[in-house]
C-alpha cells in the first residue's frame, strides 16, 4: 500500500509515542494509547478522502475502490450489525480476501475496526449530550449494557461514566 509522506510520518509519530505509553506505564496510559489509535485512524480516515463533501472532489483512493466504498458504508452504518460476510458480499470479494485486504489497509480486523468506530461515537454522545449511558450504547450498536462496557473500559481505559465525568471537570 502506498501512502503520503505526511500520512507516514504521521504513523511513526504516532507509533513511537504508543511504544513510549506503553513503555512508561503511567496512569492514564491506556486511554493515551487509544487516542493515538484514534488519532491513527482519523489520518487514515482523511487519507482516504472519506468526508461529508461532494464525492468528485476527493483524493484518489489508496488501494482498491471497493475499501473506500466499505468504509463509508461502515461510517453510515457502523450502530447496525454488520460483519464480515455482509462487507465482503457488498464489495463482491472473498470474505477471506476482504478480510486479508482490510487489515492490510486499516492495521484492524473488521470486528475491532466496527468496535473502534462505536467507542469513537460513543466518546462523542457521552461528552456531547446528555443521554444516560443505556441510551447510548443502543444508539451505538450494541445491544447488551455489559459488553459496550467492558468495551469502553479496554478501550479507554476506564467505564463510560468516568469517562463522561472526567471530560466534564
Amino acid at each position: 500500500m502506498k501512502c503520503s509522506l505526511a500520512l507516514r510520518e504521521g504513523f511513526e509519530r504516532c507509533l513511537q509515542e504508543i511504544d513510549d505509553e506503553l513503555r512508561a506505564s503511567e496512569i492514564g496510559g491506556r486511554h493515551a494509547v487509544s487516542l493515538l489509535v484514534q488519532r491513527i485512524l482519523l489520518s487514515v480516515h482523511r487519507e482516504l478522502g472519506v468526508s461529508g463533501g461532494d464525492e468528485a472532489s476527493l483524493p484518489p483512493a489508496i488501494g482498491p475502490l471497493w475499501m473506500r466504498d466499505t468504509l463509508l458504508f461502515i461510517d453510515e452504518h457502523y450502530s447496525k450489525e454488520i460483519g464480515l460476510r455482509e462487507l465482503s458480499k457488498r464489495a463482491s470479494v472473498s470474505p477471506a480476501h476482504f478480510s486479508r485486504v482490510f487489515k492490510q489497509m486499516t492495521g484492524m480486523n473488521v470486528t475491532g475496526f466496527i468496535a473502534a468506530k462505536r467507542i469513537v461515537k460513543a466518546k462523542e454522545l457521552l461528552v456531547g449530550t446528555d443521554q444516560n449511558v443505556a441510551q447510548i450504547a443502543a444508539a451505538c450498536g450494541f445491544d447488551s449494557l455489559p459488553h459496550f462496557h467492558r468495551l469502553f473500559k479496554r478501550v479507554a481505559g476506564g467505564t463510560p461514566a468516568a469517562y463522561r465525568k472526567s471530560l466534564s471537570r
